[in-house]
Parts: C-alpha cells; structure tokens; sequence
C-alpha cells in the first residue's frame, strides 16, 4: 500500500508516518519502506519514529527497526524495475546499469567531449575546461 502525507511541518509527517507503522505489517520480517531525501532526514526520523515506536505508556524508550530509508529516486527505480518485471542481478541494488544514470552517464560524456574538444561546435567549453586547445 502506498501512503502520502503532506504537512507544514517535519515533525506533523514523522507523528503521521508513527501511526502508519503502529500497525504492524502480516509478515514480521517484511520490511517498511519511506521515501527520504536525504541521509541526515533519515537519521532524524528515525530517532523521531524511536521516541514513540514500542514505547512504554508515558515513555520514550522505543525503537525503530526494519525500516528501509530509500531516496525517492531508489524508490522509483525499485518500482519501474519491478514493472518492467527486470531480474536483480549483480549490477546494483535495483537490477540492470541505466545508461542515463548521471553517474554513469559523466564518464561517456567526457569520453565524447575528450575525442571531440577540438570541434568548433566546442570551442566554449574547450576554453573553459582550459583545454589548451581552440577550435577556432
């Protein structure tokens, strides 16, 4: 099931996110997912999620565990990969090597830019890189 919450305030989505995890999943050993955009928001949320998740009445001695703090663009790549029905594999986390990751992507980019600096097409970029070279 997929939830969306919005909220002026973090701390009004982490009170709304403990009450949807208050209710435990059928299979114990599933795991929880959220979306977070950031690491430090994850460690945030979960010493938030901690204070009321398992506590005693009157208490803030809980836990938050089995909970995967996924960034939303994990998270989509996990979904179109599970749509496309694409086998996990080796590759990484969420299956097959997108060739338009950006992370990927830079080093063929510069592979092209590197073979073709001299192209007048790239005479800007040449002279910012400080190439050396001027396609002029």
């Amino acid at each position: 099931m997929l939830s969306l919450h919005r909220a002026e305030r973090s701390d009004t989505l982490a009170d709304a996110l403990a009450d949807v995890l208050r209710t435990p999943l059928a299979d114990p050993m599933a795991t929880e997912i959220v979306a977070v955009p950031a690491r430090g928001v994850e460690r945030w949320l979960t010493q938030h999620l901690a204070t009321t998740l398992g506590a005693g009445a009157g208490r803030t001695d809980g836990i938050a565990a089995n909970i995967d703090f996924s960034s939303p663009a994990a998270l989509s790549e996990a979904v179109v990969d599970a749509v496309r029905a694409t086998p996990r594999s080796h590759t990484g986390p969420y299956g097959h090597h997108d060739p338009w990751e950006p992370a990927r992507m830079v080093w063929q980019v510069l592979a092209v830019l590197d073979e073709n600096i001299d192209d007048p097409a790239l005479e800007i970029i040449a002279r910012h890189i400080g190439s050396g070279r001027s396609a002029t």
